[in-house]
């Protein structure tokens, strides 16, 4: 069993350490891995590497509340975070320089989908993250605009045409986080996105009388990538443009509400993907150009988005690795007036430092999480960490 003793400085900008016999080359009698200031719990997490992924390469973890077995995109708090997963926060390799993420979605007490931003270049060397939890006072640090290529889940009563959107037809309604297009109404984004990378969207087709066109396209030369409801003409496919149509047709759009991915591998493919389904793979008139994100309805028609963003795409994806065990950090805090504290050094020496140390807190880490009683009088032999 792990058992160390931690330090933490409460009158100040603290940081917590997670104290650990040192490995093959490092010095010292415990080495301290730093940990995220006011979070009890974290996990490590190892993602693997995948040619062409680079930097700032978005991942999509599953976090249950309950207990469970790790595996790959899915991981279990064990009930020691907060039901709305609020508390949840990722960090990178270093373990405190916390990563971009957004939450797609949660079932309050049950699970959680979170896309996170690993910065680590991805690349040929896999990269550990780490996730932390059981902080009850903090809320969401979730932010799409920060995690993502391009995001839009359309906030306040109108549409960015600032920075984000351009309305080419009609007036587009923006009510309870829903973009809302009724009749003839069309719109593309005012940033193109090209080849490796993919686009997802919350979709709903309200009303489907005429021509219902999601995804992405360019004018010139004219390059398109396209689901399309058109009962007009009996269309139910999807759609590549380049020189000519490649169409095929899928399984009747309906009007229910569903998550719609557009997967464009290099130049060699593209695959529609519907509610985590592959419903199409286009490997001819595969469009090279960087293409906007588009909207269209015609007269007697009308969808809502809930969300939509880009994010990097490469095949295959860089894999998810192990996950570790469960690390606790308990607190206990008072006045210690007397002690003395023993720091081991950098060279293996020990610096003793004493005196009085009333805004400190001391926090004991142990893997079964039952933590130890710091004893009354002088600590000599404790190990503590700066």
């Amino acid at each position: 069993m792990v058992l160390s003793v931690l330090l933490i400085n409460c009158s100040a900008a603290p940081m917590t350490a997670l104290a650990r016999e040192p490995a093959p080359g490092e010095f010292g009698a415990l080495v301290y891995d730093p940990w995220l200031n006011g979070f009890p719990y974290r996990k490590s997490h190892v993602i693997n590497a995948a040619s062409g992924a680079g930097t700032n390469y978005q991942v999509k973890i599953t976090v249950h509340y309950g207990a469970g077995t790790d595996s790959g995109a899915d991981v279990y708090l064990n009930s020691h975070g907060r039901t709305d997963f609020g508390d949840v926060r990722f960090t990178g390799s270093d373990g405190v320089t916390q990563l971009s993420c957004w939450m797609e979605a949660y079932t309050s007490g049950d699970k959680a989908t979170f896309w996170v931003k690993v910065t680590d270049d991805l690349s040929s060397t896999a990269r550990t993250i780490y996730l932390y939890y059981g902080n009850s006072v903090v809320t969401t640090t979730s932010n799409g605009d920060n995690t993502f290529l391009f995001f839009d889940d359309f906030p306040g009563s109108s549409l960015d045409t600032t920075t984000k959107w351009t309305i080419t037809y009609g007036t587009p309604l923006v009510e309870n986080g829903y973009v809302k297009f009724q009749g003839v109404e069309r719109i593309r984004s005012k940033s193109t996105f090209g080849t490796n990378t993919s686009l997802r969207i919350r979709h709903k087709i309200i009303t489907s009388g005429s021509d219902i066109v999601w995804g992405m396209d360019s004018a010139t030369p004219q390059q398109s990538i396209w689901f399309r409801d058109a009962p007009a003409v009996s269309e139910d496919v999807t759609r590549t443009y380049v020189t000519a149509w490649e169409i095929i047709n899928v399984p009747a759009y309906d009007l229910t509400e569903r998550i719609y991915d557009i997967l464009r591998n290099s130049s060699t493919n593209v695959i529609f993907i519907k509610d985590g389904s592959t419903i199409a793979t286009h490997t001819v008139r595969v469009p090279s150009e960087s293409l906007y994100i588009v909207n269209s309805s015609d007269s007697s028609d009308e969808a809502w988005w809930d969300w939509c963003f880009i994010r990097k795409f490469i095949s295959p994806e860089p894999a998810h690795g192990s996950w570790g065990s469960e690390d606790v950090l308990i607190t206990q805090a008072g006045s210690a007036a007397s002690w003395n504290w023993k720091v081991p050094a950098v060279d293996g020496t020990e610096k003793v430092r004493s005196g009085s140390a009333t805004n400190w807190s001391w926090v004991t880490f142990q893997n079964d999480g039952t933590g130890i009683t710091v004893p009354r009088g002088t600590a000599t032999s404790w190990q503590w960490g700066p």
